[in-house]
């Protein structure tokens, strides 16, 4: 059956019966017959929807009987869907499950549900046998040992769950249609589906995806993929547990520093109470019991409301710095976990039975356990585990919950938001204040000019932040001095001071100073990072032959950073590789590249058609710089003075930051562990905070022609070892002979 008429049964028929019939048509699209087995006495909910094709077989059969007829009826037919009644034989009591660890302690009678499937026996024929049952028979564990059952006879080919399916039935109920193979005629594979609720979904798109699915041998569709393996006895068969888009999911959290589980960062607590544990307030010992209706932002109205009370060992209450959540979590409020400090009340209190808490492990930083707080409490968080564990009981799936652990430099930056916000917050209070005073003063002659004058700090700074916006004005402000520098001469240029041909060349003079730059930190960082850049070998040809290199060999520096050797790139590094891989900045970069080899061999831009150039050219220009915009989080330090303390096994370091569109800038002093900084050299601190010298790839050296401080590259290398250096600011040269021996070292010469 293909996905058209599959399609025109759904409309007459329904979901489950048009996934039967693709299942039974299979990979041939060859239509088979399917019987259906269904239980004509106690009839579970399913057994009473209409809509069963009357081109299938139908065998109405006492449930005592059903795994007999249903193995009669394997030994000559393709396929059969067996139907069985939910719930306990006649005669069954029902009783109160208790769970001890995840685990059922005294398990429930098993239903019909149970007894009724592994009694079939695995006939020796290549068959297959579907069988729908509640979705719990795969979530939870109080069927693992049916599940256990069943994997130990037959092979497990398909788990389709499916909502609303069930006519009469409420649109969020939730079965599973579990394919069954014997084990000698199955390949190992398993293909989970779950196209979600109805409403959510386009029944056609369903279909057709469905059908995608069985042509598959590997990978996975929108709603479904194939595992290749078996399983565990008894294993959970949830949807999410298995996905390899949600595993990617809980991967891609590591790229915030590393992942762990939730029990490795808290002690995670969960309270049982006796009947007699429960006493008046005025007990001796009592504490008040904390229920989720106390934390949660609707609590339930109820009798039991009024606060009650316990007495518990004392290693039981609630200690400063616990946190709690509601044991039981909403599949779909839109939120995340509820987590709270640890107690809404004054005195000792202990968590009740619905409560889960969780204590920070003593070795755990704070600010680590914030973060993991922040994620706890992100809707994200609670997506990812209700599709691994979709029961809404938090069990042994929340003690293994996987969370981010930030790096150092991600904590940095939610410290320095944090440091803006409260900035930003106190600011907003002054103009508040201000506004409020305005009719404060004994007189209007007295207050307009004490108002306008206390009002100048809060516009200077808003019009400051106004100006960050503008992405020039960022460049100027906060790249580091080469580019802001040669940023504001072409800014100079293009805005009329000099002839529209200098200000293009000027474009492209400080995309080559924005490479050239880039290119030094990448080599830096990539011998700190014992990664072999390849490109260096064309740049020590160029040496060797009397020439140098141009804004070529600089892009193929960074080019090389998107190669499979930096894949393991970490901290500053990673951020080069990355802006490479953002859309349009390779593009960016190679136009300008072309530009820059036009200029060079004499095929200039017309004078007529200079002015769009300049357009298009800036474009490019900008899009370098706003991919390369992490430079602002990595300073380069000119080290004017060092002092090493013996005792305090520290450097007290003085330097000049070299940023902005101007080389003269304030003294400041640091501490650095280590005594290896040197004094008159250049360093870049990476967002780690680690000191990275730049010499003999970038040097600071008043500039022998303008008389200004430039940060100098290597040109050209003479046979005599004399290095002529090439300022990034200004294109001026120097003769450096101290150098030449430290290029050799590095690989250059």
């Amino acid at each position: 059956m293909g996905a058209d008429d599959a399609q025109a049964c759904l409309n007459d028929d329904g979901l489950v019966v048009a996934l039967v019939n693709m299942l039974a048509a299979g990979p041939k699209q060859a239509a088979r017959e399917v019987v259906a087995v269904r239980s004509e006495s106690a009839p579970p909910v399913t057994a009473s929807a209409s809509g069963m094709p009357q081109s299938w077989d139908h065998q109405l059969v006492d449930p005592a009987a059903m795994p007999a007829i249903t193995q009669d009826l394997l030994s000559d037919r393709h396929l059969v869907l067996m139907v069985p009644p939910w719930g306990l034989p006649p005669g069954s009591k029902r009783r109160r499950v208790l769970i001890r660890d995840g685990a059922p302690v005294e398990p429930e009678p098993p239903g019909w549900e149970e007894q009724i499937p592994l009694a079939v026996s695995v006939p020796q024929s290549d068959v297959h046998l579907f069988v729908l049952l509640p979705v719990v028979a795969v979530r939870t564990e109080r069927y693992r040992a049916f599940r256990a059952g069943l994997m130990a006879k037959w092979s497990i080919t398909d788990v389709v769950v499916l909502q609303g399916a069930i006519p009469g039935v409420a649109a969020r109920f939730e079965c599973v249609l579990l394919g069954l193979r014997p084990e000698a005629f199955a390949d190992g594979s398993t293909r989970f589906f779950e196209p979600g609720h109805p409403n959510d979904t386009d029944p056609s798109s369903v279909i057709a995806d469905f059908a995608r699915l069985q042509r598959m041998a590997g990978g996975y569709t929108d709603f479904g993929y194939v595992l290749r393996g078996g399983f565990e006895a008894g294993d959970i068969l949830t949807h999410g547990l298995r996905d390899p888009k949600l595993q990617a999911t809980r991967t891609d959290l590591a790229n915030f520093g590393r992942t762990v589980a939730l029990k490795d960062l808290f002690e995670i607590r969960r309270i049982r109470f006796r009947d007699q544990d429960f006493c008046r307030a005025d007990t001796p010992g009592a504490a008040r019991i904390i229920w989720s209706r106390d934390i949660t932002e609707s609590p339930l109205q109820s009798d039991r409301d009024r606060p009650q009370w316990a007495t518990v060992d004392p290693g039981q209450l609630l200690e400063p710095g616990d946190f709690l959540t509601p044991g039981f979590t909403p599949r779909s409020n839109g939120k995340g976990f509820t987590v709270v400090a640890h107690s809404p009340c004054d005195g000792p209190a202990v968590a009740g039975p619905t409560m889960v808490v969780l204590r920070p492990r003593e070795s755990v930083a704070p600010e680590i356990i914030d973060f993991s707080l922040r994620y706890l409490r992100s809707p994200a968080a609670r997506r990812v585990y209700l599709k691994m564990n979709p029961e809404i009981r938090l069990g042994r799936g929340f003690d293994e919950m996987v969370v981010p652990v930030a790096d150092e430099e991600i904590l940095a930056a939610l410290q320095n938001l944090r440091d803006a916000q409260s900035n930003f917050l106190e600011w907003a209070d002054e103009a508040g204040a201000v506004i409020d005073s305005i009719f404060d003063y004994p007189s209007v002659e007295k207050a307009r000019p004490r108002i306008i004058e206390a009002g100048r700090s809060v516009r200077s700074r808003s019009r400051e932040a106004r100006n960050l916006d503008d992405p020039d004005f960022a460049v100027r402000r906060a790249f580091p001095y080469p580019v802001a520098h040669r940023w504001r001469v072409m800014e100079a240029a293009l805005s009329g001071a000099a002839t529209p041909q200098e200000g293009y060349t000027s474009i492209l003079d400080t995309t080559e100073s924005l490479l050239a730059l880039l290119a030094q930190l990448t080599l830096v960082l990539a011998q700190a990072s014992n990664i072999e850049v390849k490109a260096k070998a064309a740049i020590q040809r160029k040496f060797k032959a009397g020439s140098g290199p141009g804004m070529g060999d600089w892009a193929a520096v960074l080019q090389e950073t998107t190669s499979k050797h930096f894949a393991q790139s970490q901290g500053a590094l990673a951020e080069i590789r990355g802006m490479f891989r953002l859309p349009g900045v390779e593009a960016a970069r190679v136009r300008l590249n072309a530009r820059r080899n036009d200029e060079a061999h004499n095929r200039r831009v017309e004078a007529v058609e200079v002015r769009d150039e300049i357009q298009t050219a800036l474009g490019d220009l900008r899009t370098l710089a706003h991919a390369a915009r992490f430079l602002v989080d990595m300073p380069l330090l000119h080290v004017t003075g060092t002092s090493w303390d013996s005792y305090a096994r520290e450097a007290i370091i003085t330097f000049r930051e070299m940023v902005g569109d101007h080389w003269v800038v304030k003294s400041q002093t640091t501490s650095v562990a280590s005594n290896e900084i040197e004094r008159d050299s250049l360093y870049v601190v990476d967002p780690e905070g680690h000191w990275h010298l730049l010499r003999p790839y970038l040097v600071v050296r008043d500039c022998p022609l303008c008389r200004t401080i430039s940060t100098f590259h290597v040109d050209t290398v003479t046979k005599g070892g004399q290095v002529r250096m090439k300022s990034l600011e200004n294109g001026h040269t120097l003769i450096e002979d101290r150098e030449y021996e430290t290029l050799v070292q590095v690989g250059m010469c």
